[in-house]
């Protein structure tokens, strides 16, 4: 697991990292634009700086979540046949797509919709899955994620007839 963990931690740092720069640079550029929003430049540099250091162990965190996630909903679709390293390695080798994040505004969002096929395509085959089942485990924390929002969304609605 060491290969695909170095890979995975590599290229989920300089993503992270330049996700923190473009985050930086739109804190601090319009500080120097509106007398106004000088004050909330130390804070939010201040915390920018706090991720920065706090990064390496997110994305190593972020690597080793994801693969028991991903695993956990493999294997609730059944098309979990091979060890929870098979999917460790599918994530580590397709957080890859973190490199696209050196493209300001719309590299963050192309890299994660490649992640996801990445992901989907990965699983499918390391697992020998189906890509149905892959693209299920991969899209299930998402759809178990808008289902409590739709019922918490309904369970506030109904308070207000």
């Amino acid at each position: 697991m060491g290969g695909p963990l170095l890979y995975g931690f590599i290229m989920g740092e300089i993503g992270l990292v330049m996700a923190l720069m473009w985050q930086g640079m739109s804190i601090f550029v319009p500080s120097f634009l509106e007398e106004s929003r000088f004050g909330d430049t130390g804070a939010g540099m201040a915390g920018m700086t706090f991720l920065y250091f706090l990064s390496p162990f997110l994305v190593i965190a972020g690597l080793f979540i994801a693969s028991a996630v991903l695993h956990i909903c493999l294997l609730i679709v059944g098309g979990a046949h091979r060890s929870f390293e098979a999917t460790f390695r599918v994530v580590c080798y397709a957080s890859g797509t973190q490199l696209l994040a050196l493209a300001p505004f719309c590299g963050g969002i192309i890299g994660a919709v490649w992640n996801l096929a990445l992901q989907i395509i990965g699983l499918s085959e390391a697992h020998k899955a189906s890509r149905g089942q892959g693209a299920l485990a991969v899209l299930l924390p998402a759809i178990v994620c808008c289902g409590f929002a739709f019922l918490g969304l309904m369970g506030v609605i109904s308070q207000f007839k």
